[in-house]
């Protein structure tokens, strides 16, 4: 092969394997639309701005040392909230966007066809499949590619596909499109499906071929898009909460035996077999055997020394400290690469039921009580907190009271706490949420914003959050439902932090209890919290600047910044007493600075990194991560890069060797015929 015809192939090659490796680690990302539309102080902002960007991030990086079972997890009921009566191939095909919008726990129904032996999210019994779709479908499982189905109609006049948008599936058996859609911003892999066909099924329109497995397949495309090698910025928990039901079986007595049409795996396998493992090859599953593992010894595993507000017992024999409540913080299982809890909900299956797995699904998926799932998610409702006025975020109903973990205050006024009566229900703060179920028109921004400051999670089973409550929810037009996720920043205050090239700090404003950024050398009060009550704050009297706070709090108190929602707003309750018994006389009533205080957070160089303490680092920006993904893309693409190289090389010396042995047959070859034709010669008389 002649020189030049080898580096064009090199060039075609190495540009083929960067496009391979881009697409690989960045190109998993969603269409979504450029602005929130909804009525709320963020109204016409972009999906990548900093001031939603940084305040999300910042809430997640500062709950590091939280227990999960605090933080603020975002759920959505999917049947009610998002899919209504549509399980389209095109509804089903944009499920994927809830979580890249910033919702954490998706309640997700699912259905056993007694029949089909599958799992779907469809209400209604489907049509069998036709003997063209199961022979596709038997040859698909064959060839160990689940995945080969989606809920994305192959590409229209707008949609266009891209020679980098060629990967393999998650498993490396395919190599199938990515489908981009018009919006600018993330895209993500749309897989094509065996059918486009949806079925009319009573009040329900469905994709027939789509199972729980193809959800599956979504949700590991998300993780696997945000993990900490990919976009450790991104990273976070996802919840799912399973709903199970069962269709009516067609009353054959073979339908326990028949296995045609269905897979007949327990959920627990389907779960395992549709997440990738880490990079490490490692589990990205917290499961219920790892909790209980964990909890054996709190100081080995959670690093506690029994001085931690938990309901600790003590081994005598051995002195561990070991809890049947305790949890692990968030980057605890950040450290572990762990991304994904699935819990169990309401469980509505009959006891003759075919489906034989629960007990060994028990492994994986958490049981309704531990993740606050099914029945507690409905206990604390909008209706009900708004009737009693928001006026005691620990009373979200008349017969319903939240009593504060251990030795943690929920209120400044806690003196006049009623105590619950024995008919009254009782909860903790423990996986709390508040449902908009019956309230019309269901959670606004300013409501979710007031159920985040009580210390709620927020929980949206309604499939119109418009601002006229007319028009139905469009799988096109996303933004009705990510306005939602804007009534979760409780931290920063809307219009920061702004981004600067300076070294900026976090004050906290008397008036809303909201965060701005400002110059770290201004003189203000510090706030202070106690060493062992996160919700307990005091205010000093003396004005200092930033880096003076680390000193000039008293003792047992230390300069700090809320790490949740519910810390906050005890905080923001101090500043309102201290206004009545401190406040600014005359003409300082008026002075911004009178009215503005230090929390400890700071941004450093990096205005989109805000960090606790002095000369500190985002955990996701330190140079080792960034070094290591580097690392690790260099060494792939080198990797692939090398054997290209070998191969090409070792073809080229083979090419050659070969044309030196058939010149060196065709010379012996040519000796030999000569050889042949001589002739010896009788010389004349």
């Amino acid at each position: 092969m002649r020189p030049n015809v080898v580096i064009v192939l090199l060039w075609l090659v190495l540009i083929y394997t960067f496009d391979f490796t881009t697409a690989f680690f960045f190109n998993k990302r969603l269409k979504l639309p450029n602005t929130y539309s909804g009525n709320t102080p963020y109204k016409g902002l972009g999906f990548d701005s900093t001031n939603i960007t940084v305040p999300l991030r910042t809430q997640r990086d500062i709950g590091l040392n939280v227990t999960i079972d605090r933080w603020l997890w975002p759920a959505i009921d999917l049947k009610a909230g998002y899919f209504g009566n549509d399980y389209s191939a095109q509804k089903l095909s944009h499920v994927e966007e809830l979580m890249y919008m910033g919702y954490r726990r998706l309640v997700v129904d699912l259905y056993w066809d007694p029949d089909r032996h599958t799992w779907q999210l469809c209400p209604d019994k489907l049509p069998s499949l036709s003997i063209s779709q199961k022979s596709k479908r038997t040859n698909n499982n064959n060839n160990e590619n689940r995945m080969v189905h989606t809920a994305a109609p192959p590409p229209t006049t707008t949609e266009k596909l891209s020679p980098s948008s060629l990967r393999k599936s998650h498993n490396g058996v395919n190599s199938l499109p990515t489908l981009s859609t018009g919006y600018t911003g993330h895209t993500v892999n749309k897989l094509v499906p065996l059918s486009q066909e949806d079925v009319n099924i009573g009040q329900y329109k469905c994709a027939p071929w789509y199972t729980f497995q193809h959800f599956m397949d979504s949700v590991n495309y998300y993780i696997t898009a945000t993990d900490i090698l990919t976009a450790p910025a991104d990273t976070n928990l996802l919840f799912l909460i399973l709903n199970l039901h069962q269709l009516q079986g067609n009353n054959n007595n073979d339908s326990n035996n028949n296995n045609d049409d269905g897979e007949n795996e327990s959920l627990r396998d389907i779960l395992r077999s549709a997440i990738d493992s880490t990079y490490r090859n490692t589990s990205r599953f917290y499961t219920p055997d790892d909790l209980i593992h964990d909890r054996h010894n709190l100081t080995a595993s959670f690093g506690l020394t029994g001085e931690e507000d938990q309901q600790i017992i003590v081994d005598p024999a051995t002195g561990a400290i070991a809890s049947d409540s305790a949890w692990p913080t968030f980057i605890y299982l950040m450290q572990r690469d762990i991304q994904l809890l699935v819990g169990f909900g309401s469980i509505d299956l009959p006891s003759d039921t075919n489906y034989k797995y629960l007990e060994q699904d028990k492994s994986t998926i958490f049981n309704s009580t531990q993740l606050g799932a099914g029945w507690y998610m409905n206990q604390i409702n909008l209706t009900g907190m708004e009737a009693m006025h928001w006026e005691d975020c620990a009373r979200p109903a008349n017969n319903t009271f939240v009593l504060p973990m251990e030795n943690n205050e929920t209120s400044v006024s806690s003196p006049s706490f009623q105590q619950p009566e024995p008919d009254d229900t009782v909860l903790s703060w423990s996986w709390i949420y508040m449902n908009d179920h019956g309230n019309n028109p269901g959670f606004s921004y300013n409501t979710t914003l007031k159920a985040v400051q009580c210390g709620y999670s927020p929980y949206f089973l309604k499939n119109n959050y418009t601002d006229d409550h007319n028009a139905d929810y469009s799988v096109n037009d996303t933004a009705h439902l990510s306005d939602n996720i804007l009534g979760t920043i409780w931290s920063w205050d809307s219009g920061e932090p702004k981004i600067s090239s300076n070294p900026h700090c976090a004050m906290i404003q008397r008036w809303n209890g909201r965060w701005r950024a400002g110059d770290c050398t201004e003189l203000l009060r510090v706030s202070c919290r106690h060493k062992n009550n996160p919700n307990k704050w005091i205010l000093t009297q003396t004005y200092v600047s930033y880096d003076r706070a680390f000193s000039a709090c008293p003792d047992d108190y230390v300069f700090d910044c809320p790490r949740i929602a519910q810390q906050n707003r005890m905080l923001f309750q101090e500043l309102q007493l201290d206004l009545s018994q401190n406040a600014p006389q005359g003409d300082e009533i008026n002075d911004l600075f009178h009215h503005l205080f230090w929390i400890n957070l700071n941004s450093g160089n990096n205005g989109s990194c805000w960090v606790v303490g002095l000369f500190s680092n985002c955990w996701w920006l330190t140079d080792n991560v960034n070094l290591f993904q580097k690392l690790i893309r260099t060494s792939a693409v080198a990797g692939v890069i090398v054997l290209i190289l070998v191969g090409i090389f070792a073809w080229i010396k083979c090419a050659r060797w070969w044309r030196y042995r058939k010149s060196r047959i065709r010379k012996n070859f040519i000796k030999d015929l000569l050889a042949r034709r001589e002739y010896t010669t009788v010389p004349f008389p």
